[in-house]
C-alpha cells in the first residue's frame, strides 16, 4: 500500500511540475522571441543595439529546453530506436527500461551535484550585460534535473507494477 500512494503523490507532483515546466518554458520563448525581435527592428530602424538582448535570449531559450525536457521524456516524445524496441519482448523491453532509467537516474544526480557547485561559483560572477549573477542563468540545470529524477522514478515504478501484473496475471 505505501508503494501505491508514494506513486500517486508522484504522478501528482509530476503532472504539477511537468505543466508548470512547459509554461514556463513556453513563457521564456515569448519573452526570447519579443527580445529578438525588438532587437532586430531596432538594429534595422536606428542602427543601434539592445546590450542585453543576446544573454537574456540565450538564457531564455536554455531555461525552455531544460524545463521542458522532463515532460518530452515523461509522455515518451522522446527519441527512441523504434525498430530495436519493436523487436524485443514486452517483458525484456520494460527490464531494459528499468536498467536505462535507473542509469539515467544516477547521471540525472551527477549533473545535479555539479549544478550546484556550478551555481556557486556563477554567483560570484556578475554578468557584464545586465549586471545580474551568473548563477541565476544556471538555475534551470539542477531544477531541470530534479524533475528528471522524479519523472523516472514514476516511469520504473510504472514498468514495475506493469510486471509485477504480468505476473499476477500468470498466476
Amino acid at each position: 500500500m505505501p508503494t501505491i500512494r508514494l506513486r500517486k503523490v508522484l504522478i501528482a507532483v509530476n503532472d504539477v511540475s511537468c505543466r508548470l515546466g512547459v509554461w514556463i518554458a513556453a513563457s521564456a520563448l515569448v519573452v526570447m522571441i519579443v527580445i529578438v525581435l525588438a532587437q532586430i527592428i531596432l538594429r534595422t530602424t536606428t542602427g543601434a543595439a539592445i546590450g542585453w538582448s543576446e544573454e537574456i535570449a540565450k538564457t531564455c531559450m536554455t531555461w525552455s529546453a531544460l524545463l521542458a525536457a522532463p515532460d518530452g521524456l515523461r509522455r515518451g516524445s522522446h527519441l527512441q530506436l523504434a525498430f530495436f524496441i519493436e523487436a524485443i519482448s514486452d517483458k525484456t523491453r520494460q527490464a531494459m527500461s528499468i536498467i536505462v532509467n535507473c542509469a539515467l537516474i544516477f547521471a540525472c544526480g551527477s549533473f545535479l551535484h555539479h549544478s550546484i557547485a556550478m551555481i556557486s561559483d556563477g554567483m560570484k560572477i556578475r554578468s557584464t550585460a545586465i549586471d545580474a549573477p551568473v548563477g541565476l542563468f544556471y538555475l534551470a540545470l539542477p531544477v531541470s534535473m530534479f524533475m528528471f529524477i522524479l519523472v523516472l522514478v514514476e516511469k520504473i515504478m510504472n514498468d514495475s507494477s506493469s510486471a509485477n501484473a504480468r505476473k499476477i496475471k500468470k498466476v
